[in-house]
């Protein structure tokens, strides 16, 4: 009877196997190099950026200054088309509130054919605005 624990103690160890080493993976391919379609065309952000600011001049007074930072543009997934988001100050000081905006421009060739424009100037603009920012910036 003694033999009987030893015996199952051994038929158990045979049981094991040491896995069998796994072969090598083939390395994933290096990726791509950027393409030039990554970054829209400079005189395509200019123009991008002049219609955001036409935006922002027509909703603060034509006579005032104002100011703008933290201003990017970023490719949208729609061809031909690009999103301006940055803030904006009415008064031009730093001590006054900045407030976020959102511009989709749609192009037709070199020039922009189409602004969607969302500003934050009041709390459900706001909402609108942060949800813009989030999806398009």
């Amino acid at each position: 009877m003694r033999a009987a624990p030893a015996l199952l103690a051994l038929s158990v160890l045979a049981a094991c196997d040491d896995p069998t080493p796994r072969e090598p993976r083939a390395e994933a391919p290096p990726p791509e190099p950027a393409r030039a379609a990554v970054q829209p065309a400079p005189d395509r952000r200019i123009e991008a950026l002049r219609a955001a600011e036409e935006r922002l001049r027509a909703r603060f007074r034509p006579d005032e200054p104002f100011a703008t930072r933290a201003v990017q543009v970023h490719r949208q997934q729609l061809p031909d088309t690009l999103a301006v988001c940055g803030q904006a100050n009415a008064t031009g000081r730093g001590s006054a509130a900045w407030i976020p905006y959102v511009a989709i421009i749609g192009f037709d060739g070199e020039r922009p054919a189409r602004v969607e424009f969302h500003f934050a100037g009041s709390t459900a603009e706001a909402t609108r605005v942060y949800f813009e920012l989030v999806d398009r910036c």
